[in-house]
């Protein structure tokens, strides 16, 4: 149960931290003054609450328990790398090199 809250509140931090991010960026592109700077403010704050709670949640999935544990971590980082040196080896070959 409590695994599955974490998790949770996990991808919660990404559906604040997301829109905060574009809001940020409207926020920027305004005029800078007392409403502007309070937008862009707000969005920040909403921005630090997603990374503490990503953060937060990341280090207890991780580390915690309730996951598949640390050492399920660098055999993911080792699959990341090789999606994406599949993607240059990709780009290389539609391009005719290493085809002969």
């Amino acid at each position: 149960m409590v695994s599955a809250i974490v998790s949770a509140l996990h991808l919660l931090a990404l559906a604040i931290g997301l829109p905060a991010v574009y809001l940020r960026g409207r926020a920027l592109k305004g005029q800078l003054d007392a409403d502007g700077f309070r937008r862009l403010f707000g969005a920040d704050t909403l921005w630090g609450i997603a990374a503490l709670l990503w953060l937060g949640t990341g280090l207890l999935r991780a580390f915690g328990g309730l996951e598949k544990g640390t050492a399920f971590y660098p055999v993911n980082h080792i699959e990341m790398a090789l999606v994406v040196l599949m993607l240059f080896v990709a780009a290389f070959m539609a391009r005719g090199f290493g085809t002969g």
